[in-house]
């Protein structure tokens, strides 16, 4: 049973939103396509398990993208899979090539197409979450069956040389948990048990806040201004009548698409917004025009007259 679903990381979506709205000869563009381009493919990885875990037999309980506060910092884990009798942290990598750990040196290699490149060996990664996870379950005086870490490779064709070792591929996970029952035995703590102690999880669940401009050392200034077209992404999109945007581009004709900017806005730039700034991000001609559109999309607003914020947040 799947406690707590997967969802798109709000990284991923703000970096797609900048992608568009930054100019094509902007010197920060190929910078922020690769980062989207490795955000992406993890996300992709983490998805691709999502079809194995489906095999298991109940009980149990899958938690996706948690993320708690442990001593000084934040840990976050892809998935957490929670038994009566053991717990599984899952760490997936979607790296393609031929993958070497060493043992000794705790260090991964990867070669592909004739080039080695090191990285950090991700099963110290999925080690230290499990200790920030009984550090924060004793800090919290709950308890859950034995923890394992667990290193998933989700790309097919990986060639794996990690003998002896908590790496395997995404394939294998159903038959890998079931050797963890199996090594088990009966159940060594109730599943109301392991159902409460997951609420706990959840409720501490805090996701990461991205400004994403400032990953860049961007400014709002190098947001392209403008209503997008949803077909070509090209802007500014033009003010019909009858409350339609028509795309000078392509042709393409919307009713919904300033609130396509606002929520641009809102991803990069502030969830608050006044009506000059709406009039001046979104290229209209005067003020009561803009509250004019504000008032038909139905955007919430402090209700004041005199300096009205309006909240993005919802949109």
């Amino acid at each position: 049973m799947i406690k707590k679903h997967r969802t798109k990381p709000e990284i991923l979506e703000k970096l797609e939103v900048l992608q568009r709205r930054l100019p094509e000869l902007h010197p920060k563009r190929d910078e922020v396509k690769q980062k989207y381009l490795r955000y992406a493919a993890g996300y992709r990885g983490e998805k691709a398990i999502d079809y194995h875990l489906s095999f298991l037999d109940p009980p149990h309980l899958i938690l996706h993208d948690l993320r708690l506060f442990s001593r000084t910092s934040h840990f976050q884990m892809d998935t957490l899979l929670l038994t009566p009798t053991f717990t599984l942290i899952i760490e997936v990598k979607n790296l393609a090539g031929t993958l070497h750990f060493d043992e000794h040196r705790y260090q991964m290699t990867r070669r592909l197409h004739g080039e080695e490149e090191g990285f950090t060996d991700p099963r110290l990664q999925v080690q230290r979450h499990k200790l920030q996870l009984e550090e924060w379950l004793k800090h919290h005086s709950l308890v859950l069956p034995p923890i394992y870490p667990l290193v998933v490779i989700s790309f097919p064709s990986t060639i794996i040389q990690a003998p002896l070792t908590n790496v395997i591929h995404a394939a294998q996970l159903p038959f890998e948990i079931e050797t963890y029952k199996r090594r088990e035995g009966k159940a060594a703590t109730p599943f109301s048990s392991i159902q409460r102690v997951s609420d706990k999880l959840i409720s501490a669940c805090r996701p990461k806040e991205v400004e994403i401009l400032e990953e860049f050392d961007l400014t709002p200034a190098d947001v392209q201004r403008g209503v997008q077209c949803a077909e070509c992404a090209k802007l500014p999109m033009k003010k019909g009548r009858n409350g339609h945007w028509c795309c000078p581009f392509c042709g393409f004709s919307s009713k919904d698409a300033p609130r396509s900017a606002l929520q641009d806005y809102n991803a990069l730039i502030h969830p608050f917004l006044t009506t000059e700034q709406c009039c001046d991000f979104l290229n209209l001609p005067s003020s009561q025009v803009t509250r004019r559109l504000l008032q038909s999309l139905n955007v919430p607003h402090n209700r004041k007259n005199k300096g009205r914020v309006y909240d993005l947040t919802n949109i």
